[in-house]
């Protein structure tokens, strides 16, 4: 930048002033844009380890939730739905063709239909928690809500206890369930050490 401002300074007219200053406005533009996302992503980042300090890891709860901004991927076919490392690598291809970054939260979705069945082995669809740049909302509403700690696509024995919760307190699952890592590898070098919450839509 400052080399082509000595140039411009060394043959000055009106014509390259306005086109200078015009470029370099637009690079000012896409640096502030660039400033702002990292902000936004580590406020999102900080305000989810508040929550987990704030919110009862150790029980099951059912909370009132409002809706959320979430960039949701594609629908998977059954073969992709079944393997969490290929969801995910297909899930970060469609964000970076879509300019996304690959550095919000990321999560998965399992659909009622196939919770109804009692099976939580296929993802229907994966999302990034982004602000601002979502195209979908994870719906407001009462939400079963549980956590353990565990790597990525370890969720298998807390979708197995909050189900059987569901049938004991004689709960109705009205909506899909979202998978996400609160604490992830932004938080802790050790994946058994990542905290996973399902939170599964309910009426009751």
């Amino acid at each position: 930048m400052l080399e082509d401002i000595k140039d411009y300074c060394d043959k000055r007219t009106p014509e390259r002033m306005l086109e200078l200053f015009s470029a370099k406005e637009k690079d000012i533009e896409k640096e502030i844009a660039r400033l702002n996302e990292i902000q936004s992503v580590m406020r999102l980042y900080s305000n989810l380890v508040k929550e987990t300090k704030e919110d009862d890891i150790h029980n099951i709860v059912i909370k009132e939730l409002p809706e959320k901004e979430i960039f949701v991927g594609p629908l998977l076919d059954t073969i992709t739905a079944k393997n969490y490392n290929d969801a995910n690598i297909e899930f970060y291809k469609f964000s970076l063709q879509h300019g996304l970054d690959l550095i919000y939260p990321f999560g998965v979705i399992v659909s009622k239909d196939t919770l109804l069945k009692n099976d939580y082995s296929n993802i229907l669809q994966c999302f990034f928690s982004v602000p601002y740049k979502g195209n979908d909302i994870r719906p407001a509403g009462h939400y079963l809500i549980g956590h353990m700690f565990g790597a990525y696509g370890q969720s298998a024995p807390l979708f197995e206890k909050l189900l059987n919760y569901i049938k004991e307190n004689n709960l109705i699952i009205c909506g899909n369930a979202y998978e996400e890592y609160p604490l992830n590898e932004m938080t802790t070098v050790n994946d058994e050490e990542f905290l996973i919450r399902v939170m599964i839509r309910i009426k009751y």
